[in-house]
This record gives structure tokens, sequence and C-alpha cells, in this order.
């Protein structure tokens, strides 16, 4: 039976302290961003680095613990935020809200498109749990275009 090697790569703690870097630039470039197009494809590892750069850990620390499943495309991602602290991760487990979104969640997190009108129109399907966590879910996320 060959042996298979994975290798791993991680950032060291060096690395680590460019983050805020990172995400200031993800929060200033977010602003520029128009209209998504028809072909646009969201990746798991960007919409991690979205939600990374769009979350308010403020916010999050009045709420209670929320866990949502999205699907972004072919990209699903577990979202775990218990008061300041945000978990994202690929796979499943117990949530509050599941709900599926194209490139058109950038509305919702810059507030463009109030909760309860993203859901009318299409742009976020709920697929279980209670969809008034969404507001919940935009106000936890939140950066302004």
């Amino acid at each position: 039976m060959p042996h298979s090697r994975v290798i791993v790569y991680e950032l060291t703690p060096y690395g680590r302290e460019l983050e805020p870097v990172v995400l200031a630039l993800g929060a200033w470039g977010f602003k520029s961003l128009g209209d998504p197009r028809e072909e646009q494809v969201i990746t798991p590892d960007a919409m991690t680095m979205d939600l990374r750069t769009a979350f308010q850990p403020q916010v999050a620390e009045q709420l209670p613990a929320t866990a949502y499943a999205a699907r972004f495309g072919r990209a699903e991602l577990l979202i775990r935020v218990d008061g300041s602290t945000l978990d994202v991760t690929r796979g499943d487990g117990p949530v509050d809200l599941a709900f599926a979104a194209g490139p058109g969640i950038r509305l919702l997190i810059s507030g463009e498109l109030a909760p309860e009108r993203a859901i009318e129109t299409g742009v976020v399907e709920v697929l279980r749990g209670r969809r008034a966590l969404l507001g919940r879910f935009a106000s936890t996320f939140h950066l302004a275009a």
C-alpha cells in the first residue's frame, strides 16, 4: 500500500500579525464592489475572508451564541458566533439558521438590503430555522458600502 503525504500549511504567529492589515484591506475593498456579475463564483475561502472582515465582535458580544449553516453556490460553511469569537469552518453540525445565497449576499452585509427584503426577493433562501435570525446575521456581519 503506497504511503500518502499530507502537507498542511498554517500561518506562523509572525504571519498572523498581518491579520488586522489584511482585514482592513478587505473592508476598504468592499466599498468599491459593484453589482455581482452573472458568472461570479463565491469560493469558501473568499467567503470566509469576507465574513471575518465584516464580523462585528462588539455587536456579537451582546447577542446569544448562534450557529449558521450558509451555502454560497457550492461553498458550504458552518459559522459559529459566541460572544466576540467567530469560527468559520467547512462541514456541518447543529445550527440555528441554515440559508443559501449568491453573490447578492453583499447587499445584506452592506445594509443595502434589509433581511426580510433579502428573503422576499430571493437574495437569501432560508433552508431551515427561524428566518428572523437573518437579522441577527446581518447585524453581526456588517460592512457599510
